[in-house]
């Protein structure tokens, strides 16, 4: 599935300090966002998180993402409304790719944070 949220910090930005964001998707990606999951309709898409610089060139985010949609009742079709709020947590690394996690073994997911490469570096 292609990602319908291209958010991106500039690395400049995040400096000795930190990022802290609180980011509202528009209502052109909340369509975007419903379409890619298969929703009725997404009417909320938000995060708030920070963004450090940590060793070696890498970075944690680390915040909440908060979603209010509807989706079609797998039984009767009628529209559930839902909201969720959901910690993320996530590593970006230079050079890395799915082939750094899967060397060792498997792990719990909530082992740690997901860890994805840094574009553009």
């Amino acid at each position: 599935m292609a990602n319908p949220l291209t958010w991106t910090e500039i690395l400049a930005d995040i400096g000795d300090q930190g990022l802290s964001r609180h980011r509202i998707a528009t209502p052109a990606e909340r369509k975007a966002l419903a379409e890619a999951l298969g929703l009725v309709e997404c009417t909320e898409m938000a995060a708030d998180y920070r963004l450090v610089a940590k060793r070696g060139g890498s970075y944690l985010l680390e915040g909440d993402v908060t979603l209010a949609a509807t989706q079609a009742c797998i039984v009767t079709l009628e529209p559930l409304s839902t909201r969720l709020k959901e910690p993320i947590r996530v590593e970006f690394r230079p050079g890395a790719s799915e082939a750094d996690d899967a060397g060792e073994g498997e792990r719990p997911i909530l082992d740690g944070p997901d860890v994805e490469p840094l574009a553009d570096r």
